[in-house]
Parts: C-alpha cells; sequence; structure tokens
C-alpha cells in the first residue's frame, strides 16, 4: 500500500524559537513531544526568504533562479510539474488546507495538483463545512451556492490588492490595516483549519482508507499582526498590563503594514525589540497548543504506520536584526533557516542531522516514499527521485549535502513591490542595504558564503558571524573563493536550466469591470 503524505507548512516560523531546536523558553510542547520519535533536520534552509518563490520551490523541485516564481504577480508555469500534479496521476487524493493568501488565494498555480483546495484567508473563505452529507440539509447546499456567486466577484478584487503595487501602498494606510487583518482574514483561521485538516485525518484513520492520500497544512499564525490570545501574551508578555510604553508600541506597529515590508530606518530600541521577540514567542506558543490536536491524531496506528509526516516551514522572520523586519530581503539565519522535522511510517526513534540540507528537496523525497522513481525535468530529462530524498540513508547526509547537482544554496530575489515602497518613502536605505540586488547564501557543513550580487561576498560561520577564528587569511581566502564559484556555477547552471527566452508568467488581472470599481474607490487613477 502506497504511503499516505502529509505535509504542515508552519508559514513564517523561525527555527530558533522551538524547544526541539534548543530554545530555552517553552514554546513548543507539542512539537517537541512529536519530535521525539521523529528525525530533526537542524540546519534546514529555505530555498528564497518569503512565501511565493519558496513554495515554487518545494512544490516544483526547482530552485527560484529557474522557475522565476519570484513576484506576488508571479505565475508558476505549467512547464514545471508539481508533486501534488505528480501524485493525483498516481491516484493520491489530493488536499489542501490554506491559511496564506499568497498560496490559496491567488491565481499564481501553485494550487495546482490539488483536487480539493480550501481557504481560510480572504473576504470570503472557501472551507468545508461540518456537515457530513450536505445534501441532508438543502440550505447548506443553497449557502454553498450564495458564497461561490460573492467569491466570484470578490476574488478577483482581493487578487488585485495583492498583486498591485497602488493598492498594496493604499493598503498598507494604518486606518486601513486593522480592517484587512480581521476582518478580510488575513491570517487565515489557525483553529478552524487545524480542526478541519484534524477532521480529515480522523475520517481517513476511522475507515479503510481505501486511497492514499495527500495532504497540505499551511498555518499563519506566528506571521503579523502579533495579536496572539490574552493568555499567551500574559505568559511570553506579561508586563504588557502595566507598561504603557510596550503595549501602545505593539499596538501602533501592528497597524504599520509597511513596517512589515521595509527596512527599519533605525534600529528597534530595546523595549521594541523585546516586545515584538515576546509576542513572537507567544504565537509560537498559541499555535503549537492548537496542533495538539492534529499531533494526537497523527499517533493513531492507521496513520502513524502508513503515513510521511514533514513538519516545516517556508521561510523564518526578521524581528529587527540586520536592520530588517519581515521577511523580504536577505537570506540571513532568521530568515531561511527553518524548522524541519520527518516522520516516517512507523518511525520509533528520534534521529538529529546537523549538517544543512535544503528543503527543495522535500519534492523528491515525497515523490521517493509515494514509490515514484523518477520525474521529467523542465530539460526533459528524466531525474531519479531516491538520490536527492532528504531520508536517502540519513547517514550519508553530509555527502548528500556536498552534492554539486543540488548545493544548498537560498535565494532572495527582490520583491519589486516593496522595493517601490522604499523608492517612495525611504529611498536612502536601498543603496546601503542593497535591497535592489539579489542576496545568495550557499552553504557546507562549516561555513555560509554570503553574496550580495555585483557587490560583495562574506564568509560567515554557523551563527552569520565573520569568521576570524578558524582559519588564517589565506586560508579563508581559498575556502571564499571556491564557495563563490560553486555559487557562480549554480547561476550559470540555472540560466541553463530555464526555458530559452523565457519568464515567469504573471497574474491575469485584466476585468474593466474591476478596474473601474477600483477607480471609484480611489485605489487607481
Amino acid at each position: 500500500m502506497k504511503q499516505n503524505i502529509i505535509l504542515i507548512m508552519l508559514d513564517t516560523h523561525r527555527a530558533d524559537r522551538l524547544g526541539f531546536n534548543g530554545y530555552s523558553r517553552p514554546t513548543s510542547p507539542n512539537l517537541d513531544e512529536y519530535a521525539r520519535s521523529a528525525t530533526i533536520f537542524e540546519r534546514a534552509i529555505a530555498p528564497a526568504q518569503w512565501t511565493i518563490p519558496s513554495h515554487a520551490s518545494i512544490f516544483s523541485g526547482v530552485p527560484p533562479s529557474i522557475h522565476q516564481t519570484t513576484q506576488a504577480n508571479s505565475v508558476l508555469a505549467d512547464h514545471f510539474v508539481t508533486f501534488a500534479e505528480l501524485l493525483a496521476q498516481e491516484g493520491y487524493e489530493t488536499v489542501g488546507f490554506c491559511n496564506n493568501p499568497l498560496v490559496g488565494l491567488i491565481h499564481n498555480n501553485l494550487k495546482r495538483g490539488f483536487q480539493k483546495f480550501y481557504n481560510y484567508s480572504g473576504t470570503t473563505p472557501d472551507i468545508p463545512m461540518d456537515f457530513p452529507d450536505g445534501s441532508i440539509f438543502p440550505f447548506i447546499r443553497l449557502w454553498e451556492g450564495v458564497e461561490k456567486t460573492i467569491r466570484k466577484m470578490a476574488d478577483p478584487i482581493q487578487n488585485r490588492f495583492a498583486t498591485s503595487n497602488v493598492l498594496l501602498q493604499a493598503a498598507t494606510n494604518p486606518f486601513l490595516v486593522p480592517l484587512w487583518t480581521r476582518f478580510v482574514h488575513f491570517k487565515g483561521n489557525t483553529a478552524r483549519s487545524i480542526r478541519n485538516t484534524t477532521q480529515y485525518l480522523a475520517r481517513k484513520e476511522e475507515g479503510a482508507q481505501q486511497k492514499p492520500f495527500l495532504l497540505f497544512l499551511n498555518l499563519m499564525e506566528t506571521h503579523l499582526p502579533f495579536m496572539p490570545p490574552h493568555e499567551y501574551a500574559h505568559r511570553f508578555a506579561p508586563y504588557l498590563a502595566e507598561d504603557k510604553q510596550a503595549s501602545s508600541f505593539i499596538a501602533n506597529f501592528n497597524k504599520l503594514a509597511m513596517h512589515w515590508l521595509i527596512p527599519l530606518k533605525r534600529p528597534f530600541l530595546p523595549f521594541e525589540e523585546r516586545t515584538l521577540s515576546d509576542l513572537y514567542d507567544a504565537e509560537v506558543a498559541y499555535q503549537d497548543h492548537l496542533l495538539g490536536e492534529l499531533l494526537e491524531q497523527l499517533q493513531k496506528p492507521a496513520l502513524r504506520n502508513n503515513s510521511l509526516v514533514i513538519i516545516t516551514a517556508d521561510h523564518g522572520e526578521m524581528l529587527g536584526e540586520h536592520q530588517f523586519m519581515g521577511h523580504g530581503f536577505g537570506v540571513y539565519r532568521e530568515l531561511i533557516q527553518v524548522p524541519l522535522l520527518i516522520h516516517q511510517a512507523g518511525q520509533e526513534q528520534p534521529k538529529r542531522i546537523p549538517q544543512p540540507v535544503l528543503i527543495t528537496r522535500l519534492f523528491h523525497t515525497v515523490l521517493a516514499e509515494a514509490g515514484i522513481a523518477e520525474v521529467k525535468t523542465p530539460q526533459d530529462i528524466t531525474l531519479e527521485t531516491q538520490p536527492y530524498s532528504l531520508l536517502r540513508e540519513l547517514t550519508q547526509i553530509s555527502e548528500l549535502a556536498l552534492e554539486p547537482d543540488f548545493p544548498v544554496i537560498s535565494e532572495a530575489f527582490p520583491p519589486m513591490d516593496a522595493v517601490r515602497m522604499m523608492e517612495r518613502s525611504e529611498p536612502e536605505l536601498i543603496a546601503p542595504l542593497h535591497t535592489n540586488l539579489t542576496h545568495r547564501a550557499i552553504y557546507t557543513p562549516e561555513h555560509k558564503l554570503y553574496d550580495i550580487e555585483n557587490i560583495s561576498t562574506s564568509l560567515l560561520n554557523h551563527d552569520d558571524e565573520i569568521e576570524t577564528h578558524q582559519f588564517n587569511a589565506e586560508q579563508k581566502a581559498v575556502i571564499q573563493n571556491t564557495l563563490h564559484k560553486q555559487l557562480v556555477d549554480f547561476v550559470k547552471h540555472c540560466q541553463l536550466g530555464a526555458p530559452e527566452d523565457w519568464q515567469s508568467g504573471t497574474v491575469d488581472l485584466s476585468n474593466p469591470l474591476i478596474e473601474q470599481r477600483l477607480r471609484d474607490l480611489g485605489y487607481m487613477a
């Protein structure tokens, strides 16, 4: 019998805020417990610094430099096959439960291959009904029809807001941010999506599991704005109740959406940095609490013994480090080192992998575990999945990490919407922070080379600190030159790998009626 595949994406989740990765605060008791019988990848690296390019790489198995799905209006071309498509072709039932509007709402082809894909974000969330058979309740069917009609009108407008720089700029107005973050379900509905996912798994566990399934769950609780329930805010930031300065700061920052997208003009003051960090921890802990019921369901024998479970993140989050907030720029440790747990069917003992691995390889891991031995690459080359699986003889993972065909490289193409915002509001920050350039990092077990396009390269240690102690100047130069050459070769390889004269498509936003309505509202000239 084929294995079920369960991929849980902890969107915007830093690796260093989890107990199983060594964090000292009690943010993740449920995930820590689940990790006791899973494989922990201590240095998992995301392929990109934000949602769209990272998901596109994980789903398609190719780096951003090849698929070029790097902007808010980018579309993953049909040229690139996704693991959901391949699994559906193999008879898998494919279903997604998604809280991120950039994956579940925008028409960017990331949902391709999913037979059912539930959205928990947007003005009209598309979510499963809690009833076992909607036909028993005629009004449920009626309401579903009404929702579909509303969605047809609302989706293009939502799509326009997400992909238009003019509308994005308007949406960052502090008076509007509380409206779209709360009433348009910007972060989805973590609790309901986990409950629905658990219900889906319970039905599969109780039944005969007539066909294998792929389940994808994206959670957004750790994304800004930080508004955890009072219990969790009090647990991790108890001073907020009396510290008016701190409580006023976070209330104001939660409205300043532009500051989630562009670099900081000045570093955070110590109390500001502490407040943001503590409330981020509170969101991590709240999400972990909600995950408890799902992780308990995954321990049921029928699921535990017949499923590959992957828990990871598409990227992390900057909380003021290096003059950055959010996840728009750079390939710093806080942003691209992500959690990664993999539980194989029937696994009882924990394992830890300290070497760096690229989570793009989850594409190959999923297919290999599903029994798909090979796939066709965009260049019409047959690629065996097993050699690139992260589970292939775990003792050899250090060798895998250094394979020239699949180096551990993260890429941060500048999000042009944010760059244009900076051009209007903070143009003086562009040049010193190189926000209009591509940033890349290449990893070895000992080092990280940080490269800014045509500007500089820096040899760093595991903590993103300049390497100063372990090697003399001559040794450092040799290592740095070797890694830089590998990075240059990678970029050339990607240029050759992409179809000739090909560019990524963009979301089609043309609709005269919608454009006129947006003009009427003052959002378009």
